[in-house]
C-alpha cells in the first residue's frame, strides 16, 4: 500500500454486525484515527460528521456491493486505510452495501490515493479474491494478505488507475433519439461509438448534436443578433426521428492505451482540448477519462 506502515488486522472488521452505516463508520473512522501518522488534533466527531455529509466525502462505488470512501486531511503522514465485511447489507447513499473501505489521505498525495482505490476496485471486482475475503474469518490472517495486493506499484500514475467505466455500448445503428435520452440521464456530453467487438470508431459529442444541420456559413459567425428568427433546431428535430448514431458520428478522437501516463492523458485534455479521453486496450474500448474524473481524482481539496 501507499504507506509506510503495514495494513493490519486493527482496521480491518470481517462480518462486522452494526444496525447501520454510521455505527459502521463510527468503528473505522476510531481504527484511522489510532493508526500512527494520523495528526492527534483529528477528532472522530467532526470526521464522522464529514463522512455521513453529502458533498464532504468522495464515494466510489468500486463493486456491486462494495464502496470507498475517501477523505483528505492535513497532515497525514500517508494514505491511511480501514476495512469492513457486513454481516447484512445495510444502505450507504442509496446503495445496499456488504464492503465499506474508509480512506484517509494527505492532500498533496492524490496519486498514492488513487491507486489505492483502483487496487481496492481490482479486488472487489475479482470473482476469486472476492470470495477469499467474504469466507475469511481472522483479521490477523487477511490483513497481511491484504496488505501485500494494497502495496502499490512503482511507477507513475496512469489511465487504468484514472479511468472510470463508459456508458455501455453504443453502436452505429442505435437509433439516436435513445442515445440522446441516455446522455441526458448520464450527464454526459462525449460518448464513444464502438463495432459489435466493441472497437472504437468514433465518438458523438453534444457539441455535435447542437450543431447538426445548421448551415456551414452559421457556425462561422461572431454574432447572431441579426437573424433572431432563425431555429438552429429545426432541422434536427424534422429528422430526428429516423437518425442513427452513425449519421451524427465524429471519426476524430482521442484514445490512448491503459498504460498512458496522467501527463499525456492531461495533454490530450487540456492541449488538444479533447472532452474525453477513451481508454483502448487491444484496440477495444474498457473506459474513459474527462475532466471532471481528473478534477475529483487529482486536483479536488
Amino acid at each position: 500500500m501507499s504507506s509506510d506502515i503495514p495494513f493490519d488486522a486493527r482496521r480491518l472488521f470481517l462480518a462486522l454486525d452494526e444496525p447501520d452505516i454510521a455505527s459502521v463508520l463510527g468503528r473505522l473512522v476510531d481504527a484511522l484515527l489510532a493508526t500512527p501518522g494520523v495528526p492527534e488534533a483529528l477528532d472522530a466527531g467532526p470526521v464522522l460528521e464529514r463522512l455521513l455529509s453529502p458533498g464532504e466525502a468522495h464515494v466510489d462505488q468500486i463493486g456491486a456491493d462494495a464502496c470507498v470512501l475517501h477523505l483528505r486531511s492535513p497532515g497525514v503522514a500517508g494514505v491511511r486505510l480501514a476495512m469492513a465485511t457486513l454481516a447484512r447489507p445495510l444502505e450507504l447513499r442509496g446503495q445496499m452495501v456488504r464492503w465499506l473501505c474508509l480512506v484517509l489521505a494527505p492532500r498533496d498525495r492524490p496519486v498514492q490515493e488513487v491507486r489505492v482505490i483502483e487496487q481496492l476496485r481490482r479486488l472487489a471486482s475479482d470473482d476469486a479474491y472476492r470470495a477469499y475475503i467474504d469466507r475469511a474469518t481472522d483479521p490477523g490472517a487477511l490483513a497481511p494478505w491484504l496488505d501485500a495486493r494494497l502495496r502499490q506499484p512503482k511507477g507513475t500514475l496512469t489511465a487504468r488507475d484514472l479511468m472510470r467505466p463508459s456508458l455501455g455500448r453504443v453502436g452505429p445503428d442505435d437509433p439516436l433519439p435513445q442515445l440522446v435520452g441516455r446522455m441526458a440521464a448520464h450527464g454526459v456530453d462525449c460518448v464513444g461509438v464502438t463495432d459489435s467487438e466493441r472497437r472504437l470508431v468514433g465518438q458523438v459529442t453534444a457539441a455535435g448534436l447542437f450543431t447538426h444541420g445548421v448551415p456551414d456559413f452559421f457556425q462561422q459567425l461572431r454574432s447572431v443578433s441579426f437573424i433572431p428568427e432563425f431555429d438552429p433546431f429545426e432541422r434536427y428535430f424534422a429528422e430526428e426521428g429516423g437518425l442513427s448514431v452513425g449519421d451524427v458520428l465524429e471519426p476524430e478522437f482521442s484514445a490512448v492505451p491503459p498504460e498512458a501516463t496522467v501527463l499525456e492523458v492531461v495533454f490530450e485534455l487540456s492541449v488538444k482540448n479533447r472532452t474525453k479521453v477513451f481508454v483502448v486496450e487491444d484496440g477495444r474500448l474498457i473506459g474513459v477519462v474527462d475532466r471532471i474524473r481528473v478534477l475529483d481524482r487529482i486536483l479536488s481539496p
